[in-house]
């Protein structure tokens, strides 16, 4: 149990890069802390889908086709918090159909672990628990040093939100654009 939480956990906190830059901007999005932990939520219900999906060989799609997706996610994420392409009433539907391509890409992960088919719902559910701590700890992390520390500046939106969501744009589209051509 407690190794499947952790390998979750491990798998966003260090070394899920892409993960951890799409909590950024999902914070980022988020009017409120509560805000950010509905969207949050949704997204962990929608990555939760394919993740038992795919861990359960009902659907199969090619990491080479998931991972561009899930860069191009945070790209537009990160467009859409400096102008808004995507409409306001869809930013809910939004997050949840990132989620389900995110989901896929932990999918990819999970499988290398080797768990048995019979075991394979629990251990997906420990998987998705240390996901889960992973994400709200980005998310609290983000309150704490965004919100907290410069939100009420003048200088918050110019010299924080749009340099941040413009560097995040950019790295998110040359992992698009190095995932497609790999």
């Amino acid at each position: 149990m407690y190794d499947y939480i952790f390998a979750g956990f491990k798998h966003v906190i260090p070394f899920g890069y892409d993960h951890i830059l799409f909590m950024v901007v999902l914070y980022l999005a988020s009017k409120s802390l509560k805000e950010s932990l509905t969207r949050c939520t949704v997204f962990t219900l929608a990555h939760s889908i394919t993740l038992l999906l795919a861990g359960m060989g009902w659907i199969k799609v090619e990491s080479a086709v998931v991972e561009p997706l899930i860069a191009f996610s945070i790209f537009i994420m990160a467009v859409n918090n400096l102008k808004q392409i995507l409409p306001e009433y869809s930013s809910y539907s939004v997050v949840f159909i990132f989620g389900l391509f995110h989901g896929l890409g932990f999918a990819g992960a999970m499988l290398h672990y080797g768990i048995p088919q019979s075991e394979l719902p629990l251990d997906l559910l420990y998987f998705n628990i240390g996901v889960e701590l992973s994400q709200l700890i980005i998310l609290l992390t983000s309150f704490l040093i965004l919100r907290s520390a410069f939100a009420q500046k003048s200088f918050y939106h110019q010299r924080v939100f749009r340099p941040l969501n413009l560097m995040v744009a950019c790295i998110a589209l040359f992992w698009t654009i190095a995932r497609v051509l790999s």
